[in-house]
């Protein structure tokens, strides 16, 4: 699946590096690209865990990036706990669509 996120805007090289070294260390993200202010992210759903996912949310949780294009994840039953009000990412990522 594809995930299009807003990108933001970095405070140095290495804070780049780092959120790109956070991407590159969660397996299921196949590849990701730049596309004018955007960055789509090639996502294998088969091989996205659970421990996973909570890493890719915490780590755009700490860039500031808009989690609404995860949201779509909350459909699968495998993803469901994703959709509790009770978590810290829900408003980013289902009230501030």
């Amino acid at each position: 699946m594809e995930i299009k996120i807003k990108l933001v805007r970095f405070l140095s090289k290495g804070d780049e590096q780092r959120f790109f070294l956070g991407l590159n260390e969660i397996l299921a993200i196949k590849s990701c690209s730049g596309l004018g202010g955007c960055l789509v992210l090639k996502v294998d759903r088969r091989v996205l865990s659970n421990v996973m996912l909570k890493e890719f949310i915490a780590l755009l949780s700490r860039y500031g990036v808009c989690l609404s294009p995860l949201s779509v994840l909350a459909d699968s039953k495998k993803f469901s706990w994703v959709n509790d009000p009770g978590f810290y990412w829900y408003k980013s990522m289902f009230e501030d669509s």
